[in-house]
């Protein structure tokens, strides 16, 4: 996500969504009676008393006062809905209702009586989210990988080589393993910095042969491809399914974070879960990560901002989606829960 502007003292934030996963950020920041101003059409018709179907569609700038926001998967567009405030008065009637599609890399203004932390917090993780990799995508082949960091603004490649001769050459086997080293320390360390997740692709046996190779050093989703090199790493992200897979990839996050919950509390672990539970743990400073699911966020906003600040200031935290199983198991145990550093 881009910040075009920053004013918080005027309670004003214009973005610019780069991709699906800023639209998701947004349906978390935008709330009930926030002002919202942004492109849309709408439908304009003489004295506004004709049918719908007299009048015709035109482009304007509108800004609306916010009353529900939700996002439509089917179509990927951010639905703001409101009563207009702002907007060219011979076209529109102030007051009316009217609803701002907001797709990719359209501007929209945002304006708040007050900017929470958690709200902040959001904006921080977009922008963050736009210059770390979404993913790695690495073309196994035989002797030769090729790895593409996919981030917002395009991909960067990383080519790797090793010459280990001919299928009956002397020491193939040696070679290879050393290659196999070489890719496996050289992605361990992009994983470790860009906290993205791994692909592994290419059209042959080479990828398999190299993930049994790993064992448990590594973790990856395994796809076929018909392509070897930059060639196979493109054919991966034109595929209908990267959508789906970046989407998998990160509720498997999220579900890493609620089995370790789930695990602590039948063992009896450093762990707590519930408000007031959690509340009781951020006081005596000894949370290491809160959980906390985005409907949590909506029902007591105050409280979960404070529940955040506190996190922030010692530990770490993480938002889960309620519209998701990791998030909804979460929900089930009140919304909110803390992974600690020791028993209280």
């Amino acid at each position: 996500m881009r910040i075009l502007k920053r004013d918080l003292k005027n309670g004003l934030v214009a973005v610019e969504a780069e991709n699906l996963d800023d639209l998701w950020y947004l349906e978390q920041i935008i709330e009930e009676g926030d002002l919202v101003r942004g492109r849309t059409s709408r439908l304009v018709k003489a004295g506004e008393r004709l049918r719908a179907d007299k009048g015709r569609k035109e482009p304007m700038v509108l800004s609306i006062r916010v009353e529900r926001v939700e996002f439509d998967e089917n179509s990927s567009k951010l639905r703001i809905l409101g009563r207009i405030e702002e907007g060219p008065e011979d076209k529109v009637s102030l007051g009316s209702h009217h609803t701002i599609e907001l797709t990719e890399h359209e501007r929209l203004d945002i304006r708040k009586g007050k900017w929470a932390e958690y709200h902040l917090a959001y904006l921080r993780d977009a922008q963050r989210s736009a210059r770390r990799a979404k993913a790695i995508v690495c073309v196994v082949g035989d002797g030769e990988a090729t790895i593409g960091l996919v981030r917002d603004r395009g991909v960067s490649y990383i080519d790797m080589h090793s010459n280990i001769g001919g299928k009956y050459s002397d020491g193939r086997e040696e070679k290879k393993r050393e290659f196999y080293s070489a890719l496996l320390s050289t992605l361990g360390s992009l994983l470790e910095k860009e906290g993205a997740a791994l692909i592994l692709a290419g059209p042959g046996f080479e990828k398999r042969n190299f993930l049994e190779y790993c064992g448990s050093r590594l973790s990856a989703v395994v796809v076929d491809t018909g392509n070897e090199g930059r060639a196979g790493v493109n054919e991966v992200l034109k595929s209908s399914k990267m959508e789906k897979l970046l989407l998998d990839m990160r509720i498997s996050v999220e579900a890493r974070l609620v089995e370790r919950l789930m695990a602590e509390i039948g063992r009896g672990g450093p762990v707590v879960y519930g408000a007031d539970e959690v509340e009781r743990a951020l006081s005596l400073g000894a949370v290491d990560t809160l959980l906390i699911t985005d409907a949590a966020l909506r029902r007591e906003r105050v409280r979960a901002d404070d529940f955040i600040k506190k996190a922030r200031a010692s530990g770490a935290f993480h938002i889960l989606n309620s519209r998701f199983e990791p998030g909804q198991r979460l929900d089930g145990l009140g919304g909110y829960a803390a992974i600690l550093r020791y028993k209280i």
